[in-house]
């Protein structure tokens, strides 16, 4: 019995054991698996760690960006600050500026005031002495000459336009009147019209006599155009230019018809016509260089408007002047009295490379333009 109930365990052994080795060739692949899975949860740990690590970076840098962000805004409220201040002293500056501004108009007002005070003052003193000269003469029994009623110039006599108003030559506010010294040949010719006596109301104005070639020559050379330089140019022009330009504006003193300006980039031509005070001018400008000039304007200086009237005019439609191109400037002068200073123009426009350029440039238009020549 025993011997049996051995075997039967022997046998239930063996079952088990086979039953044993069956089930550990199933979990096999299952222990493959599991390998397997716990690689990738290592590998997913060594991933989580180095996330981590750029997590930690990156909040590393959000944190110095935030602090940079809020230096720069401390430093943009500064600005602000500044800004502001510099603001309120520029408005300061401004109303200050004004202030004085008005000053000095007023300042000028009164200069101009005063200056006219005393030029009347001076014709005054002029018509007076010369209502003296006259009663002199008169009383020494030499007839008197007027000079309103003659020529001042050699050779030529003012229109009729001027001589219908003679006290605007002679007692004038803004014109002292001729001036004459003894020794000059201007004195010596009236000294010879008066001790010929005046002329019959019906008679031809008297002639004086033509300047000698002595004379003439002892006589200094002019240097420079009356009243000031031909052209003051912004930037300057050199030396060469200018002395160009000098010689240009004596041949147009004497001229109706040539070159009054010119540079690297321009050239203005100037044509004239006189009509009894009225002086009818052209200004022709030529592109001369490779680009468009812009904002290209003349216009007029009215500075001395109560000694005659300057307008001037265009046609064209735009203001710029392309290359190689012409604008044309239509210009009158009415003159009011003889004036000593001739007019001058303003020149602007840009360059390509938007440089500004500017020239005040005087016209060669002098009272002389207006005599009529004796014949």
């Amino acid at each position: 019995t025993r011997t049996k109930m051995a075997e039967a365990n022997s046998a239930t052994l063996m079952a088990q054991l086979k039953a044993q080795r069956g089930t550990n060739a199933e979990l096999e692949p299952m222990r493959v698996q599991v390998t397997h899975l716990q690689r990738q949860v290592l590998n997913l740990q060594q991933q989580l760690t180095a996330a981590g690590r750029a997590v930690k970076e990156r909040e590393d840098r959000i944190s110095k960006q935030a602090a940079e962000m809020a230096r720069l805004r401390r430093t943009i409220e500064t600005k602000d600050d500044q800004l502001s201040e510099a603001r309120a002293r520029v408005q300061q500056e401004r109303q200050t500026n004004e202030r004085l501004t008005e000053q000095v108009s007023a300042g000028l007002q009164a200069q101009a005031n005063l200056k006219e005070q005393i030029q009347k003052a001076l014709a005054s003193k002029q018509d007076a002495e010369r209502q003296v000269l006259q009663l002199k003469h008169l009383i020494g029994g030499t007839p008197t000459l007027q000079n309103s009623q003659s020529s001042l110039d050699s050779g030529s006599r003012i229109p009729v336009a001027f001589q219908s108003s003679p006290a605007r030559m002679t007692t004038s506010a803004k014109d002292p009147g001729l001036q004459v010294h003894a020794g000059d040949e201007l004195a010596q010719s009236l000294s010879a019209a008066q001790r010929r006596g005046s002329p019959e109301p019906d008679a031809a104005p008297p002639r004086f006599p033509s300047t000698s070639v002595d004379q003439w020559e002892q006589t200094p050379e002019v240097h420079a155009p009356t009243g000031a330089a031909p052209a003051v140019a912004h930037p300057k022009a050199n030396a060469g230019s200018f002395k160009s330009l000098t010689e240009s504006y004596r041949e147009l003193l004497t001229s109706n018809r040539g070159l009054l300006f010119s540079d690297a980039t321009l050239e203005l031509f100037f044509s004239l016509s006189i009509s009894g005070i009225e002086a009818h001018f052209e200004i022709r400008a030529r592109n001369i260089s490779t680009g468009s000039l812009h904002r290209f304007r003349v216009h007029a200086d009215n500075r001395s408007a109560h000694e005659y009237g300057l307008r001037i005019t265009s046609t064209a439609t735009t203001t710029t002047l392309a290359s190689r191109q012409e604008m044309v400037f239509h210009g009158k002068l009415t003159a009011h009295q003889p004036f000593e200073v001739p007019p001058t123009v303003d020149l602007e426009y840009l360059t390509g490379d938007d440089m500004e350029r500017s020239a005040r440039l005087r016209l060669p238009i002098t009272v002389a333009k207006f005599f009529t020549p004796l014949t």
